[in-house]
């Protein structure tokens, strides 16, 4: 009885690491199951909305020049990128106003210094 419980008891001792070792495994293959999966429904966010109507209006306006018949189109041409940036951004328009006034600032001074 006593040779029994011992092997019993050896076999558990040498199942152990194995046995976690299958566990850390699990964990991992889950881990990259789990990101699969999200990155699945990710892709298919974005494949729904490259295929939304919204989005192909985007793509006409910006590389077609389509614009509605009612809408009226402004151009805003600026020597600084960092204004345009503020307003793709949706700066606020005192900001914008206030980064053209100092660009404008700006260029007077370098026109008065020469």
């Amino acid at each position: 009885m006593i040779v029994l419980v011992g092997l019993l008891v050896t076999s558990l001792i040498n199942t152990e690491p194995m046995l976690v070792r299958t566990n850390k495994e699990l964990e991992s293959l889950n881990k990259k199951i789990a990101e699969v999966k999200q990155s699945a429904s990710e892709r298919e966010r974005l494949g729904d909305y490259l295929r939304s109507d919204s989005y192909l209006e985007r793509q006409a306006r910006l590389k077609l020049n389509y614009k509605n018949p009612d809408e009226s189109v402004v151009y805003v041409y600026s020597k600084d990128a960092r204004v345009i940036e503020m307003a793709r951004t949706g700066g606020s328009v005192s900001k914008i106003l206030e980064s053209k006034l100092m660009l404008s600032l700006k260029s007077w001074w370098g026109y008065l210094i020469k």
